[in-house]
């Protein structure tokens, strides 16, 4: 329930106003962008486009509205990690912890997509959201563990087994996932996407291997 509630309100949250936080038009130096909405009509239906790459790379070949969503599954995929920290810490009830806090968190995390134009410009080379993604999600889940405290005593000693069978499942989409994400991260069906596809699974393939 809170994986499936912190993709729906980042999905809310995203289309309302954090895209344009985070690939929209400079509005805090070069970090935040303006905040607004992206459900116009004019909006879905306009070509793609990175304003503050404009001149620096072709023009996107696909609407707008398909750039929102792919860059939503990178923010959703955020929130849900953080909660990975805090299944079995926090409640999920309606209006209590989770839900207030997965839409806080949600909404200040936004521009750290756009913090990836930083990054680059100190020489940091983040192909795909490693950085804003996976390091903001560990850090903030880390300390939220560390300030809420451990499960609970009855939790830790009867802990159910996990599901294989669902376990192996849930890899399998996520591995056939990720070729979307890396594949898609170029923008361009291109030597760079074929390259990231490849490499992502061949740096999957050992670990999944017998032995």
């Amino acid at each position: 329930m809170m994986v499936l509630y912190a993709f729906a309100m980042t999905l809310i949250v995203w289309t309302l106003f954090a895209y344009n936080m985070s690939f929209g038009h400079p509005g805090i130096g070069t970090v935040v962008g303006q905040p607004g909405t992206v459900l116009s009509a004019n909006s879905l239906e306009m070509q793609a486009q990175i304003p503050l790459l404009n001149g620096l790379m072709p023009p996107l070949r696909f609407p707008l509205s398909s750039m929102v969503y792919f860059q939503f599954v990178f923010a959703a995929i955020t929130v849900i990690i953080l909660g990975g920290s805090l299944l079995g810490r926090i409640s999920f009830k309606p209006g209590r912890c989770w839900s207030r806090s997965g839409s806080r968190w949600s909404t200040r995390s936004a521009p750290s997509a756009s913090g990836r134009r930083l990054a680059r410009q100190m020489g940091a080379v983040d192909f795909s959201g490693g950085y804003v993604i996976h390091v903001a999600a560990a850090v903030s889940g880390f300390t939220a563990a560390a300030v809420i405290g451990p499960r609970l005593l009855r939790d830790r000693q009867h802990t159910s087994p996990s599901n294989l069978i669902m376990a192996v499942a849930g890899g399998g989409l996520l591995w056939l996932g990720w070729s979307g994400f890396n594949g898609g991260d170029p923008y361009f069906a291109n030597a760079d996407a074929a390259a990231a596809i490849l490499n992502t699974h061949l740096c999957t393939a050992p670990r999944s291997a017998p032995g």
